[in-house]
């Protein structure tokens, strides 16, 4: 088959994606619509949710939990699932170009005796843990709290203002510190990623203490990049299993096989994402996905089957459209690994991308770094 062949074979499923989308959910033109329609954390929800979460503060409750604000989600004896504040969508989804697919937001260990310890304890405990992470440190040393939740917890669960970019805030640190060690995605997911837009080489830790004219660039590159995790409850581990015995009782795994709207937000947003963009052919995304056939790839079938009724047949060639044009992964398709730690280990349909096409991501997606 003809190059030419291969980009018309790919097109018309991308056609169909298009059209059915409209035909079936119809013209979405901003995330405020999309979540109106699919998102668990609207106002109501969550309102009701901080009500509950200020009375077992307030009474050091040991039933609170994130879970109930969706009705017949999994239940979860971890206390840092139940009382972790989640973290579902960061950064401008309506305008970035580069979207960071993860699993769920990992939490530092929080040092208790048992799971039936209660959610103020729990929160007392969590002063004691030296880390970056702020959502441990909810509460000032009179053990009141020190953050208006009805701000701080709902924008830390779902926030798409331009300058909610994790990127942005963290360098916002940097800046000030000359240090990223109290950041965790700089050092983690975007060293490489930031060297590539600089055109830098040498050890990220030097690259960041040199840098001078290069800060208004790279802010403005960092409201480019949003996250999105496949589930916003927080873990150490996902503790997804693939033994059939268990299963039927794994938390994770349970979540995962769900039509909640907590399980599908994320996927749906990948779904609206790539539709704003055939509709226009500006901002095209490029999605890196972390785990793409246990968390990823269930959940956007979900959405191209039940939202936009299609049969496995043409999920299967929708899914190979948004392979060539929009999906990366990180390593294989089928890696399961759990290093917090990205690399330039991604693929583009199970074959390791080159240099010069990783080159070529982060420009189509970032931009490129002008001295003036």
């Amino acid at each position: 088959m003809s190059e030419q062949q291969t980009k018309n074979t790919l097109k018309e499923p991308l056609n169909i994606l298009l059209e059915t989308y409209h035909d079936k959910v119809g013209k979405i033109n901003n995330s405020s619509e999309l979540f109106d329609i699919y998102s668990p954390w609207n106002d109501s929800n969550i309102e009701k949710m901080l009500a509950s979460f200020d009375v077992a503060l307030k009474t050091d409750s040991n039933t609170f939990s994130w879970l109930d604000i969706e009705k017949d989600l999994p239940k979860s004896t971890d206390v840092n699932i139940n009382y972790g504040l989640p973290n579902h969508i960061k950064g401008n989804i309506d305008e970035a170009t580069l979207f960071l697919c993860l699993v769920n937001p990992n939490i530092d260990e929080v040092k208790i005796e048992n799971n039936v310890v209660g959610i103020h304890t729990y929160y007392e405990k969590a002063r004691e843990v030296e880390s970056g992470d702020d959502s441990l440190n909810i509460l000032d040393d009179k053990g009141k709290l020190r953050i208006d939740p009805k701000v701080y917890i709902k924008e830390h669960i779902l926030d798409v203002r331009e300058t909610s970019s994790i990127l942005y805030n963290e360098l916002q640190i940097v800046k000030q510190t000359r240090s990223y060690k109290d950041t965790y995605y700089l050092g983690h997911y975007l060293p490489h990623f930031i060297k590539e837009f600089l055109n830098k080489k040498g050890s990220f830790k030097n690259v960041i203490h040199n840098l001078t004219d290069e800060w208004d660039e790279l802010e403005k590159m960092s409201k480019k990049i949003a996250n999105l995790e496949a589930f916003p409850f927080r873990s150490q581990n996902p503790n997804y299993t693939y033994k059939s015995n268990k299963r039927a009782t794994n938390f994770t795994n349970l979540l995962i096989e769900s039509d909640s709207k907590v399980n599908l937000l994320s996927a749906r947003v990948i779904i609206w994402r790539i539709v704003k963009h055939l509709e226009s052919s500006q901002h095209k995304p490029a999605f890196i996905l972390r785990r793409f056939n246990t968390f990823w790839l269930p959940t956007i079938s979900k959405v191209l089957e039940q939202d936009l009724n299609f049969t496995k047949e043409e999920i299967n060639q929708i899914i190979n459209a948004l392979d060539e044009e929009y999906f990366f992964t990180v390593r294989k398709k089928d890696y399961n690994g759990q290093s917090g730690y990205f690399g330039r280990n991604f693929c583009k349909n199970n074959e390791r991308i080159s240099n010069s096409s990783f080159k070529h991501l982060v420009q189509e997606t970032l931009g490129e770094y002008v001295k003036k």
